[in-house]
Parts: C-alpha cells; sequence; structure tokens
C-alpha cells in the first residue's frame, strides 16, 4: 500500500498492511481491508475514529467519513466507530445492504434493492431516502452522488459550490 500527502497524525504508517483488497481515507485516519475481511485503522483517533480492533474476518468493504469509520459485513449489515453528534454512526439497524460511504457529518448505505438509507435528518438528505434503481454511490463531505442503473445521476446535499449539479454531467437523453 502506497500513500502521499501529510502524515501528522500517522494516517500513512502503512508499511505493515498486507494482503490489502480496499482503502478509504478520512480526515486524519486511514482504513484498510484485509483480503480476509478484517479492517485495519491508522492515524487521528479522536471520536474513536480508528477503533477497529474487533472488526475480524467479516467484511467486504470500507468507508472513512470525515471523522467516523464504516465497514459493509458479509451479511449486509454496517458498522461505524467515531464522532456521533449527527448519529453518523447510527447504522446499526440497516439490513440488505451492498454498499456505503461516509461523509462529513452523515453516512449513506446501499440496499440490494436499489433504495439508499441515510444517517441525517436534514431535508436534502431525505431527499436521497426516495432515490430508486441506484447502483452505486458515493460520498462528499455534505453531498451524496447516487449513479441509477440507467446512467443518471442524482445528487443531494449542500450545494453552496455546485456539487449536487449532475445535469451537465449527464448525457442530453437522460437529462
Amino acid at each position: 500500500v502506497a500513500s502521499l500527502g501529510d502524515n501528522d497524525d500517522d494516517q500513512r504508517n502503512l508499511d505493515d498492511w498486507r494482503s490489502i483488497i480496499a482503502v478509504s481515507a478520512g480526515s486524519g485516519f486511514s482504513l484498510g481491508l484485509k483480503r480476509n475481511g478484517t479492517v485495519l485503522a491508522v492515524g487521528r483517533n479522536d471520536d474513536g475514529r480508528c477503533d477497529t480492533q474487533s472488526w475480524q474476518k467479516q467484511f467486504t468493504a470500507v468507508s472513512a467519513g470525515n471523522w467516523h469509520a464504516l465497514a459493509l459485513t458479509r451479511r449486509g449489515t454496517a458498522v461505524a466507530t467515531g464522532y456521533n453528534e449527527s448519529q453518523q454512526c447510527d447504522v446499526s439497524d440497516w439490513k440488505d445492504l451492498i454498499g456505503l460511504c461516509g461523509g462529513k457529518y452523515f453516512s449513506a448505505g446501499l440496499r440490494s434493492d436499489g433504495t439508499v438509507c441515510i444517517t441525517s435528518n436534514e431535508v436534502a438528505y431525505q431527499i436521497a431516502e426516495g432515490w430508486t434503481d441506484i447502483t452505486a454511490i458515493a460520498a462528499g463531505d455534505e453531498h451524496l452522488v447516487g449513479l441509477r442503473a440507467d446512467g443518471a445521476l442524482v445528487a443531494a446535499g449542500f450545494n453552496k459550490e455546485g456539487p449536487c449539479d449532475v445535469d451537465r454531467l449527464m448525457p442530453e437523453h437522460l437529462r
């Protein structure tokens, strides 16, 4: 595993990482998923964002929010640790997941039926809870983007700088 950038919190201390199949980077910390389903974390551990020692041999994906860590189990459920002031770690009741991602103050899960679950109660994120036919999701600090089965993009969240203006990225027939 190779890394670049700031290392003030030892988030690039990855020399001992072996058999890694996925990685994700948050604010001052790094997550890795080993081939055997174990989650590794290094770096800044404010609010317990690196407390993944018990996440062993049952995970298929990881995602680092800004200050919290998420992992997807083989059973399609999620676990989270770290900063939770906005309930971004309240994912224990999520079921039937095939993907997940973390933003600054929220977490999102992609269910196998193409719907999305969100931890935030903010109106913009409630819109995303109505999305259907979603095949992939990705989070920025304060926005969520979804890819629909027909190739169209949808987005919700804070849009001051335009991250949710996805229409201009799509082919004309999907707008």
